[in-house]
């Protein structure tokens, strides 16, 4: 390497002008090694992290792991899939999290590549603040019925889509969490960040299921091109024509002509985004709390290794909240706390399709606040420590049907969450 690297005329003035600074020649007759070696570090650098990548990339997944976990085939995930890593503060948390392809949805993991801190922060905190451990003398005592093993809540997240807030849940270490998401892929997505995290499959069951009152099976969903977040059970008919719906699942058939339309480039795009089998699955909630044996209003829990507390139930199925809630029995299963999505459009197009016959978007709302007792607010945010808000009821939506339809009045052609508690004493607590 020296020979290569010192010239034949540098050696020579070297050794022929001895009476020179001899330092400063021999410096300059280095400059050449100094150069290669410069360049072959950026080579090397540039190689390690090419390979780095490789070893990350989805395509590659079944080469990591996390503490022990491995992962699923990269052929179950759709298309452009990625894993990205989310941190969360007060407290501060850290899980993995598998992504559809951001070009692919703009609206969930687009804004979760770009600011993951900013998303849908209402309902993080929302979520932080009820999953907190037990503060109180009654909740301390209900957790002190189970071991130490085992956290004092259970949650319940129907519609889970790709599982940032499921996830979440399962970060803070205070809930066993049961998840529902019917689309194939998008359910395939959330099994996988289950796998990615250490122990998160010790407190978070997913079921490639959905809400429904009765046991049934449909003909497929259908999904906004630009968000899988808003994948629906309810017919096209329903919904507005600007939004291009595309089938999930299902017979697909009906959307050839539309397919003809497409390029090669994106016909395969939407084929790998809507793979599923021929029909998705609808469960009566209530059926899955009964086989994981959850809390019942009226009845002792004596179930080892079973959190004694109904503390969060968290509903976005898109338009078919009402389906789920009726399906799910708030008389049997009282949860504490629920966060809603209220989205008027989607609640018109599933009744449109006969599923859900409804005369006006806000009976969701009335079978919570009127039927069941909650009490609700559309708004959190980072300086609600506690739920002292529903303690004031000029903040609270209101407990009869003619304030829960104003309320509706106000977001019509819009959407928005709903923040609740239920007025009753909570399960495993004394008055």
């Amino acid at each position: 390497v020296l020979k290569m690297a010192l010239p034949t005329k540098g050696t020579n003035e070297l050794r022929n002008n001895r009476g020179g600074d001899t330092l400063t020649r021999a410096r300059s007759c280095f400059e050449p090694l100094k150069r290669k070696i410069v360049r072959s570090s950026w080579i090397l650098f540039f190689l390690a992290l090419f390979a780095y990548r490789a070893l990350h990339k989805p395509d590659n997944l079944g080469r990591r792991s996390a503490e022990g976990t491995s992962e699923p085939s990269p052929s179950a995930l759709p298309e452009g899939a990625q894993a990205i890593s989310i941190e969360t503060s007060d407290p501060p948390r850290k899980f993995e999290i598998m992504i559809f392809s951001p070009k692919k949805d703009k609206h969930i993991s687009g804004k979760l590549m770009q600011r993951p801190i900013t998303y849908e922060r209402d309902d993080t905190q929302f979520v932080h603040t009820i999953l907190k451990p037990p503060q109180d003398n009654n909740l301390r005592a209900a957790a002190a019925t189970t071991t130490s093993d085992v956290p004092p809540y259970w949650a319940v997240d129907l519609g889970a889509n790709i599982g940032f807030h499921a996830l979440h849940m399962a970060s803070l270490g205070t809930a066993k969490i049961i998840a529902l998401e019917p689309a194939p892929d998008t359910h395939a997505l959330l099994s996988s960040s289950v796998q990615l995290n250490a122990d998160f499959d010790k407190r978070l069951t997913v079921f490639n299921v959905g809400a429904a009152d009765t046991a049934q099976e449909t003909a497929g969903m259908h999904r906004h091109p630009g968000s899988p977040g808003m994948t629906t059970l309810a017919q096209v008919e329903g919904l507005p024509s600007n939004w291009q719906m595309e089938q999930v699942g299902g017979n697909k058939d009906g959307a050839q002509k539309q397919q003809q339309k497409q390029t090669k480039t994106e016909r395969r795009e939407n084929d790998a985004s809507s793979s599923g089998p021929s029909s998705i699955r609808l469960v009566p909630v209530e059926q899955l709390l009964d086989e994981a044996q959850l809390p019942q209003a009226g009845k002792v829990h004596n179930v080892p290794n079973s959190p004694s507390r109904l503390r969060l139930l968290k509903v976005d199925v898109e338009g078919f909240e009402m389906l789920a809630l009726r399906g799910l029995n708030l008389t049997k299963y009282p949860f504490e706390y629920v966060l809603m999505e209220y989205f008027p459009q989607l609640l018109r197009a599933a009744s449109k399709s006969g599923a859900v016959p409804m005369e006006h978007p806000s009976e969701v709302l009335e079978y919570l606040m009127v039927e069941h007792g909650y009490m609700c607010v559309n708004e959190w945010t980072d300086a609600m420590t506690d739920d002292s808000i529903f303690k004031d009821s000029s903040k609270l939506i209101g407990n009869t049907k003619e304030q829960v339809r104003k309320f509706a009045q106000f977001y019509e052609g819009k959407h928005t969450n709903v923040y609740c508690k239920s007025n009753k004493t909570p399960l495993g607590t004394t008055p």
